[in-house]
């Protein structure tokens, strides 16, 4: 043979309404394979799988396939008409499976892969790649998986239906946790210096996307009675799939883990290592973290893993299924290692909990996280002034903030700016930022004012644009569109 023949890129014509697709030398660009003409689905399906098999981001190729899925199973067939080359859209008609849901078929059509199949299959492609927005300016950020995000916020309605003394009970029973040290109520209750902390360690975890510097089974690393609140080994080794923690734990094969010494962490955080009070603090925020208990809640989207990849389990209509999720343990699994001579600290040894891995990347079943600035902590303690003390409250606002702006830009139309407005009576919003009852209830003075400050804090750096409040007690909270939100800096497709 005087070429390789490589079946990976594929090119098109059209014929009487059908697709003529047919395969070409990814290294000469000459013709190699002419398939027989097929539909518009039938093309662009074909296009999805191509795509799949080329992409090298796992969690992609995974989004990329459940959007394959999704259309074979719920499109009867698909017609695209007014082609316009230069503008680079189309009209689409669709005829949907009965009972599928069409909002599920319009969200995998918006899909960059869909459109990018569609594109190729009416010989529009290069225009259509000219009008993807240009690499923007790169930001530093602190990959966190969605569902620790949301453990720093309250909620103004029950959260689940799951009651918590019963939780804890059956926590309890099941892994040996005494309840001693136990949680006080759902989700994080952390300080200032906490949360500072966290985001470094995590900002440690994400510059190798969670692999750690090195992994540890579960069993070690949760019935380790020097790594914090831990189970009892026995009860560990004769729980059933249907346990709480062997559900929180059900996609996470090994624990990541690594080893930081306090000089690190203090940097990390952005603390003056030079100063003992804060290498004091530091360390006490690490030891804290390593020994609270906290009872987590998250819902998630259920799914199996087949052939390394999270595979999303739907129901007859095309609709997720959704799996309610509990973990009674600390934030991360921390292990004091000391000089064998001296006795002194050596480096922490830090492993996260479920709550913090669970679907942060592909290797733990999925993409959920958000993109968090590293230096928002820092950026925080300036606005607010030398000798000024900030509260935990601005850090979850700005996190509310973070979450809000994602879920639209997530969801708006590919290459626009997205508009976020929240509009939210400031009780409402008191009680996201887990402001106690006492306070917001009962001593509303003092609740306006913290919001205001945190409203401040949070316009100075450039998160919002303006905020006011009505005579109906409404926040208005425009967000800036120019602030330091995460923009993907170009769409994982095109490397493929």
């Amino acid at each position: 043979m005087a070429t390789k023949k490589k079946k990976d890129a594929l090119r098109q014509g059209s014929s009487e309404g059908l697709i003529s697709v047919f395969l070409k030398d990814s290294a000469t660009g000459e013709r190699v394979v002419t398939l027989p003409p097929m539909s518009a689905k039938d093309a662009i399906l074909l296009h999805l799988w191509s795509y799949a098999g080329n992409m090298t981001d796992p969690g992609v190729k995974a989004e990329i396939m459940d959007s394959y899925q999704v259309l074979t199973k719920g499109l009867i067939s698909i017609k695209v008409t007014n082609v316009d080359k230069v503008a680079f859209n189309c009209t689409v008609d669709l005829s949907i499976k009965k009972d599928y849901s069409q909002e599920v078929i319009d969200q995998h059509l918006g899909k960059a892969w869909t459109e990018m199949a569609i594109a190729e299959v009416y010989g529009y492609l290069d225009a259509w790649l000219k009008s993807r927005p240009s690499e923007p300016e790169k930001l530093q950020h602190i990959k966190t998986g969605k569902h620790l995000v949301s453990q720093y916020l309250g909620h103004p309605n029950p959260q689940t239906k799951l009651n918590f003394a019963e939780t804890l009970e059956r926590y309890s029973q099941e892994t040996g946790l005494t309840m001693g040290n136990r949680p006080l109520g759902w989700g994080l209750k952390t300080n200032v210096v906490q949360q500072t902390v966290t985001s470094a360690i995590l900002h440690a975890f994400s510059l190798n996307e969670y692999q750690g510097e090195i992994t540890l089974p579960k069993e070690e690393v949760l019935t380790d009675p020097e790594r914090g609140p831990n189970y009892l080994q026995s009860k560990f080794r004769s729980m059933g799939s249907e346990a709480l923690a062997k559900q929180a734990y059900k996609h996470i094969p090994q624990l990541p883990t690594i080893r930081l010494t306090l000089a690190q962490v203090v940097e990390l955080a952005g603390y003056d290592h030079n100063r003992q009070g804060d290498k004091e603090k530091v360390k006490e925020a690490v030891t804290q973290l390593g020994a609270d208990r906290y009872l987590f809640y998250w819902r998630r989207k259920a799914f199996t893993i087949q052939h390394g990849t999270a595979v999303p389990e739907r129901d007859s209509k095309g609709e997720h299924k959704w799996e309610e999720i509990t973990e009674d343990g600390s934030l991360f699994r921390v292990k004091h290692v000391q000089d064998e001579q001296s006795k002194q600290l050596k480096y922490f040894e830090i492993t996260p909990s479920a709550v913090v891995l669970d679907q942060v990347s592909p290797q733990y079943g999925g993409n959920y996280f958000l993109m968090v600035p590293r230096d928002l902590h820092t950026e925080v303690r300036k606005a607010i002034g030398k000798g000024q003390r900030s509260t935990s409250y601005t850090f979850a606002f700005l996190m509310y903030l973070l979450q809000e702006y994602e879920r639209v830009r997530s969801h708006a139309k590919k290459g626009t700016i997205p508009k976020v407005i929240i509009a939210k009576h400031w009780e409402e919003i008191a009680q996201r930022i887990k402001m106690p009852e006492t306070v917001w209830r009962r001593k509303r003075v003092t609740a306006v004012a913290r919001l205001e400050q945190v409203y401040q804090v949070a316009k100075e750096l450039g998160y919002l644009k303006s905020y006011r409040r009505g005579a109906d007690g409404v926040d208005t909270l425009e967000l800036d569109p120019k602030g330091p939100y995460y923009r993907p800096e170009k769409d994982a497709l095109v490397e493929g």
